[in-house]
């Protein structure tokens, strides 16, 4: 395991909101690092809706796409959603997948309407 015994910044002054030394590219033309803010959106789905598989899917459907709506709505470039998982979902990593493949055929589908 490194050991690191400096920052790679080195005045105060140079943190900057939305800047990074090495900027990092990842899924649907996201840069963070470059100097724009991203915002990002953590969402858990209500209580309750884990006790059936098929509801929690459902659940996961609709508040991807209910914040992609807004987002779209609002005029944003770029987002970011970070899904919490539930202890159902941690017990059972293929359900994660399988909701992880439904949000992301939800993005795709926003992503090509707005490119």
């Amino acid at each position: 395991m490194p050991v690191y015994r400096s920052l790679e910044v080195k005045s105060w002054n140079d943190f900057i909101f939305g800047v990074s030394k090495y900027p990092l590219k990842y899924g649907f033309d996201i840069e963070v690092g470059n100097g724009e803010v991203i915002p990002e959106i953590k969402y858990f789905p209500r209580g309750g809706g884990e006790r059936k598989i098929k509801d929690l899917k459902r659940e996961y459907y609709s508040i991807t796409e209910g914040v992609l709506k807004r987002a779209v709505n609002l005029g944003l470039k770029s987002m970011q959603l970070e899904t919490e998982q539930t202890f159902v979902i941690t017990k059972n990593p293929s359900l994660g997948g399988e909701i992880t493949s439904i949000q992301k055929s939800i993005m795709e589908k926003f992503f090509d309407s707005l490119v």
